[in-house]
């Protein structure tokens, strides 16, 4: 993946930031597009598949722009 990155917040929870090449909405003149946002939020789900149980932990995923921080969910 190109531009990736990992880091933790005060909430303890973790963040990825990967660019996406796309626009911001708002005008801004951003030189690397906007950056998709995912937040994972320690929430495990357990799962049984054919019979073995897998876990999958749950997170919130979001485009922002670094200029201005325009949000939008995806």
């Amino acid at each position: 993946m190109r531009g990736w990155f990992s880091m933790s917040s005060q909430r303890g929870a973790r963040h990825e930031y990967e660019r996406v090449d796309m626009e911001c909405p708002q005008g801004c003149e951003t030189l690397g597009g906007l950056r998709r946002v995912t937040e994972y939020t320690g929430k495990v789900d357990y799962v049984e598949i054919y019979g073995e149980i897998v876990e999958s932990e749950r997170t919130r995923t979001w485009l922002e722009c670094p200029t201005c921080g325009w949000v939008m969910d995806t």
